[in-house]
């Protein structure tokens, strides 16, 4: 991965050079496994005595501490973070809402946890970050794989809100029929962006037409 983007290379400053006004991100403001920012503070609100890395606009934010907790996420706008984050900047080549997708796999996650040194607080190191292989198809693919993740979340989020709904109000006509490959190992295949065009398609239609009748 350390051919495709900046891992391990950072711009760090300490609090006196960063404005009061300023976004400062910790890692307790990133959701685990969503990557959603659950709240923005400022250097004041913070009041930090640490030094930060420099991030910017569209870069992708790594936890490198505790990769079990799978926190990844895109900058919204410029800020600094905690030098547990590693603000990536990835190669023309490269989609990064597709690199979120790859950091957040099993794949991946599974590569950093055993990688990871330090007991109590388990970080993966730089040489080991910049080693990982790094899935790179094509970057229509690369769009065409997120697309089909983020189908699939919405999907799992509508199924959530369904569980909360007491049974007479649940619509039992929305079952998908997946192709015949195990469930698990199509979507993980998917998200990976190794699953072959026909079984994806065959995926992809399934959902579209399970929803057909809401648009």
């Amino acid at each position: 991965m350390g051919e495709l983007c900046n891992f391990g290379v950072t711009i760090s400053t300490i609090p006196d050079n960063i404005p009061n006004d300023a976004w400062v991100l910790e890692l307790e403001d990133i959701q685990k496994d969503t990557g959603e920012i659950v709240q923005f503070k400022t250097k004041a609100e913070r009041k930090s005595k640490s030094s930060k890395h420099v991030f910017y606009k569209g870069d992708v934010l790594y936890s490198k501490l505790r990769p079990y907790l799978n926190k990844v996420t895109i900058a919204e706008k410029d800020g600094y973070c905690s030098s547990e984050i590693l603000p990536l900047q990835f190669c023309k080549d490269i989609y990064p809402q597709y690199a979120i997708c790859f950091l957040r796999s099993s794949t991946f996650v599974d590569y950093a946890i055993e990688r990871s040194y330090g007991v109590k607080m388990p970080r993966l190191g730089t040489e080991d970050g910049r080693n990982a292989l790094f899935p790179l198809p094509p970057l229509a693919e690369q769009q065409r794989i997120v697309a089909k993740v983020e189908e699939l979340m919405a999907l799992y989020e509508e199924i959530k809100a369904v569980k909360t709904k007491p049974i007479e109000q649940m619509d039992t006509k929305k079952v998908i029929d997946f192709p015949a490959i195990k469930q698990d190992e199509q979507i993980q295949l998917a998200a990976r962006g190794i699953i072959s065009k026909n079984s994806s398609n065959e995926l992809m239609q399934a959902i579209d037409d399970m929803f057909a009748g809401d648009e």
